[in-house]
């Protein structure tokens, strides 16, 4: 059996499927931000202070 045209190496079918039905990142923090907007701001936060610590 071939591997599928668009498939990844290594993935399974299901990897693929999960892929195909994951929200798009903008829809992801739009879901964010309805949950709990205080929440995302702090993990945005936490997230863009990131490479100034690393650097």
């Amino acid at each position: 059996m071939g591997a599928l045209r668009g498939a990844r190496p290594g993935a399974t079918p299901l990897d693929d499927l999960r892929q195909k039905i994951r929200p798009a990142p903008q829809e992801r923090l739009a879901r964010m931000v309805d949950l709990n907007e205080e929440r995302t701001a702090q993990i945005l936060r936490k997230w863009a202070a990131a490479p100034e610590a690393a650097g």
